[in-house]
């Protein structure tokens, strides 16, 4: 796993990657590689569980989805004219 901010265990959180990979996923070891055919062709078995599955983190984890830089925007426009006074 890439580790964004070595920090995060001091801090008491968990990445949010780290969090995501246990639950839309399977994590397969180096040590597991010869059981990887296995555990694809079980997870494509079951899609329609991983599909709702991935819909419910993202749901869960994700806002705004294709608004954001709409929502950021005006979010900045706001505290620039509280700034200002307005």
């Amino acid at each position: 796993m890439k580790v964004m901010n070595p920090e995060y265990e001091r801090l008491g959180i968990e990445p949010i990657n780290k969090t995501m990979r246990t639950e839309v996923g399977r994590i397969i070891g180096t040590e597991d590689l010869d059981s990887i055919n296995g555990v694809i062709s079980g997870m494509l078995a079951e899609r329609e569980k991983y599909a709702a599955q991935i819909e419910k983190v993202r749901a869960a984890h994700l806002y705004n989805i294709g608004r954001s830089a709409e929502l950021c925007g005006r979010y900045i426009i706001r505290s620039l004219n509280k700034k200002r006074g307005r």
